[in-house]
């Protein structure tokens, strides 16, 4: 509407003028109405310098109106080195885009796996890790119960020393008839001549420790000695 306007305000014809519209601001648009006769003569001496204007400025009211770059690239044939400029900039940056899309991808998808792959290796470690926590218990657990084991048999008195220190405690005139050994105790059954004395000899022994009957002495008809049964606590190694 702008370019409509010029033609209708100007005297010259259509034929002889270039009407280019230029931008004023924001939301004003005017023309500008240059005659071909005079700008002819600028470009046939930039032809003849062999001379790529690279702008276009008219002067008016002691300013310079640059005539857009758009408008130049359809003004004249010697202006196209500046569409092919602009095209080559759109090709360049399109490329440029691409190339910046293709490494994002790139980038992004070596980053998922290296993600992945970490993600998975730190799993592994984690299961080996839980394996080789149980497999150190169980083998405290173990050393634990060889030790436990180890120090019982250390304190522990053997059955053949009790049994030798009860054939050597008690006298002649007394014989048992059942001995059993819990681990901390010794119980004796038997018959004894006098059985109010085996508690002297058994107390005597360093191997045994706080003897008692556990039932009443008694005298069993057709027996020559006294039925008793005693019990004493086994002193620790």
């Amino acid at each position: 509407m702008a370019k409509a306007a010029a033609l209708e305000n100007t005297p010259f014809k259509p034929d002889a003028v270039h009407v280019i519209p230029i931008q004023i601001n924001e939301v004003q648009v005017s023309a500008l109405v240059i005659k071909r006769s005079n700008l002819s003569i600028f470009l046939t001496e930039a032809r003849y310098r062999k001379v790529k204007p690279e702008a276009l400025g008219v002067h008016q009211n002691g300013s310079t109106i640059w005539l857009p770059r758009l408008a130049l690239e359809a003004l004249d044939p010697i202006f196209s080195h500046l569409r092919r400029r602009r095209q080559w900039l759109a090709a360049a940056l399109a490329v440029l885009l691409i190339a910046c899309a293709t490494t994002y991808t790139n980038l992004y998808s070596r980053y998922s796996a290296a993600e992945e792959q970490l993600t998975a290796t730190v799993e592994a470690q984690r299961d080996e890790t839980v394996k080789v926590r149980k497999l150190l218990d169980q083998q405290q657990k173990s050393l634990a119960a060889v030790e436990a084991a180890r120090t019982g048999k250390n304190q522990a008195v053997p059955v053949v020393r009790i049994w030798e220190e009860v054939t050597r405690t008690i006298p002649d005139d007394a014989w048992m008839t059942d001995l059993s050994f819990d681990g901390d105790t010794i119980t004796l059954s038997g018959y004894a001549a006098r059985s109010s004395g085996l508690i002297g000899d058994i107390a005597s022994s360093p191997t045994f420790k706080d003897p008692s009957f556990v039932s009443a002495v008694v005298r069993v008809p057709g027996q020559s000695g006294e039925r008793f049964e005693l019990r004493a606590k086994v002193s620790q190694p």
